[in-house]
């Protein structure tokens, strides 16, 4: 990927790094920013809250901000580039720092550069910052809206066109090679608060999947989103560990012709054999008939990585699961003019890991349109039907601009 979260590339010109050193000059001191977060060197886990402002002397407003680290070498994919660039007035963003391929800590210096209409730019103070381990953001914009206790949203009548709940089964709507039969239950048990828990129900034979989406109000109300925290608590039924492929969480947007699926799923049966591994979707392939790649991190989806790589999974059964995703819709770039998907950190039961997956965007028929969906899949083994079955209770989602 070239570039993170790139916006107006005006200033293109000043944001190369000479050599060796931290950043090319800036012309004169015009520009000052003030740095608040992280206002002191240190350890941060990943991604960081970025806030600055920034004044110019030339008495002409300020409009954009790059966040700049050293540590090129360990993210190829983004060789050349600023971790953040955006043509904005004050910054507010959390801006994913890279760790080491495995995962592990990396120091590295870090500032950030702002401009102003004439083209002047200045430097913060460059700090010594080691990132260290993932996190899920816990605090968002003012400019945030989030959609809570979408599981007791029970507003699905007409066929799939309006926000709610919807499911299907059939290969055409949810792959596989059989068709299933897919039921939705509000106000079920088991549950973890007073209202109950939506069940997703999969009767099928073997290579079946059942596929149940959420559409967030208003449709095509949601274009200028770009951050997203998905938010949920899931139980799986017992016969999930014999007779499940895979197990699908999704969050899609679409906007001006183009689609951003954000799919994951954890594949008990990976196609080379092994333990289960996370995969992160790839929609550019075959011509847009996409495909399941392992995330591994670090990578870009395209680059099809060995699946020893890859993030491991796994769930028990007949228990709650806490699952927290952090994805972002990049701005668009010179190389990407629709912008790329970002797949920031995953939690499950509190761990949070890194993925620091791109994956590009891709042309679409669909509507604009923000939501999520889940998918259960039968594997190739049961001799008859079998039943699959996912409770969530809370689903909650939270998303802002690119700040």
């Amino acid at each position: 990927m070239k570039g993170r979260s790139i916006g107006t590339l005006v200033f293109i010109v000043w944001l190369g790094w000479a050599g060796t050193a931290l950043g090319a000059t800036c012309p004169g001191s015009i520009v000052t920013v003030n740095l608040t977060s992280p206002s002191t060197s240190g350890t941060y886990t990943t991604p960081l809250h970025f806030q600055a402002t920034a004044s110019s002397s030339a008495k002409v407003s300020i409009t954009g901000y790059a966040v700049y680290t050293s540590a090129w070498s360990d993210i190829p994919f983004a060789e050349g580039q600023p971790m953040y660039l955006n043509g904005i007035s004050t910054l507010n963003a959390w801006v994913i720092l890279p760790l080491t391929t495995t995962g592990g800590a990396l120091a590295q210096s870090v500032f950030v550069r702002a401009w102003d209409a004439d083209g002047n730019c200045g430097n913060s103070s460059t700090l010594s910052i080691t990132a260290s381990g993932a996190a899920i953001p816990g605090t968002f914009p003012s400019n945030a809206q989030a959609w809570d206790n979408t599981q007791d949203d029970q507003e699905n009548s007409d066929q799939g066109n309006a926000p709610g709940w919807w499911s299907c089964g059939t290969t055409s709507c949810a792959g596989g090679t059989n068709n299933g039969t897919t039921t939705i239950a509000f106000d079920q048990t088991p549950e973890r608060d007073s209202n109950g828990s939506i069940e997703f129900s999969l009767a099928g034979p073997k290579d079946s999947d059942g596929l149940f989406y959420y559409k967030v109000p208003p449709l095509g109300g949601q274009d200028t989103m770009q951050n997203f925290v998905w938010d949920f608590y899931f139980y799986l039924s017992g016969d999930t560990s014999t007779d499940g492929q895979a197990f699908e969480f999704d969050l899609f947007q679409a906007k001006g012709g183009y689609k951003y699926m954000m799919g994951t799923q954890c594949n008990y049966h990976p196609s080379g054999g092994g333990p289960a591994i996370w995969n992160t979707w790839d929609q550019s392939y075959n011509s847009g008939g996409g495909r399941w790649v392992p995330a591994v991190p670090n990578t870009q989806t395209e680059s099809d990585p060995a699946p020893t790589n890859a993030v491991p999974c796994s769930f028990s059964t007949e228990t709650w699961h806490h699952a927290q995703f952090y994805l972002q819709r990049t701005l668009p770039d010179t190389e990407y003019p629709q912008g790329r998907i970002l797949y920031g950190s995953v939690a499950i039961d509190g761990t949070a890991t890194q993925w620091d997956i791109s994956a590009p965007a891709y042309a679409s028929s669909w509507g604009d349109v923000l939501g999520f969906q889940h998918q259960l899949d039968i594997n190739g083994v049961p001799t008859g039907d079998v039943t699959l079955q996912e409770w969530v209770d809370p689903d909650n989602m939270t998303a802002w601009p690119q700040d």
